[in-house]
């Protein structure tokens, strides 16, 4: 019996895995008597005596998770036995260690889309790139195609990612920070050591989709009153900054794209965000949009065209000033 489950475990981790499975192809799912417990090293101490006919309890670290991520379909993965984390009945996180808090917001929100029951996986950690990409791919919300790999199965998944996204693709540092930009992969050298040389950072590989301008749009509570277009000018040198980005340009607002304000504005939505700065591009052969990210810190007073950010800032700071007072205003 013992074997036959070794086997069984090891095709299902071929066969569910995110590298090797497309999300159209899902099978039918386990039944929903399973506990996850993740980061449980304690717990699993007593694995035996929480084992029982009706349910079973798996124990997983946060560094065994594995994110497939496709405009309206969304994969997370336990790599042991490739389980998708949707076909738990209850998820547990019982400790914090890194990289949790970088992955767990994306967890809980895609728990949250399937209805699992979980526990202690709420309100920890900044609204990271693959938090974004989960909750805008889950609502249908174009996003290039995406993968998120643990570290240890990242260093050797430069045959898988090339053979699945095609050359360059794009890895994107988890966390955002200062000084953290795109880094374009066009071949097997410089992906491995870009691993060497960041060997604590967590990134998300994702396709690169073929323009020559991202957009950066300003949205205010459900308008968008500044765009701006960045030509990008790709070279041999623009590894490891990609993108680098020049003639910028202000656009009206007024006349750009509708579809693509209206996606900015769902974008910033979906997020949470009332004030957001949406970075978007358009595929060049296709004519479709993409979110590539979406910020609660726009640069106002920086960058180009600052005055004309702040004069938008202003306008709706006016409108919520003006309508909290009408709201807040008592009859005489």
């Amino acid at each position: 019996m013992a074997a036959d489950w070794v086997t069984w475990a090891a095709l299902a981790a071929f066969a569910l895995s995110p590298l090797h499975r497309p999300l159209s192809a899902r099978a039918a799912r386990t039944p929903r008597r399973s506990a996850l417990i993740l980061n449980g090293a304690a717990l699993a101490e007593a694995k035996d005596q929480l084992d029982a006919d009706e349910f079973e309890v798996v124990f997983r670290s946060i560094d065994e998770l594995a994110f497939t991520i496709e405009a309206g379909a969304v994969g997370v993965h336990e790599t042991v036995t490739g389980r998708n984390l949707a076909d738990f009945a209850f998820v547990q996180v019982a400790s914090f260690p890194s990289p949790t808090g970088t992955l767990l917001n994306a967890v809980a929100d895609y728990l949250r889309h399937h209805g699992v029951d979980a526990v202690n996986a709420e309100g920890i950690g900044a609204p990271t790139r693959l938090l974004q990409y989960v909750r805008l791919a889950q609502a249908g919300i174009p996003v290039p195609a995406s993968r998120y790999l643990p570290p240890r199965l990242l260093a050797t998944a430069y045959p898988a990612l090339a053979d699945q996204f095609g050359l360059p693709f794009i890895l994107t540092p988890v966390r955002g920070g200062a000084g953290r930009r795109d880094l374009l992969i066009s071949d097997e050298p410089g992906f491995a050591e870009l691993l060497r040389t960041a060997s604590h950072a967590h990134f998300l590989a994702r396709e690169f989709v073929p323009a020559d301008a991202t957009y950066h749009l300003l949205v205010l509570g459900q308008e968008v009153p500044i765009v701006m277009r960045h030509g990008i000018r790709i070279s041999e040198c623009c590894l490891p900054s990609f993108p680098q980005r020049d003639q910028v340009s202000l656009i009206d607002a007024a006349t750009f794209s509708a579809g693509a304000r209206i996606l900015a504005v769902q974008a910033a939505s979906l997020m949470g965000l009332d004030v957001a700065g949406v970075h978007m591009v358009r595929h060049w052969t296709t004519g479709e949009w993409y979110l590539l990210a979406a910020s609660a810190t726009p640069p106002f007073s920086a960058g180009a065209f600052a005055p004309d950010k702040v004069s938008a800032y202003t306008a709706y700071l006016q409108r919520k000033l003006g309508a909290a007072t009408g709201q807040n205003r008592h009859p005489r």
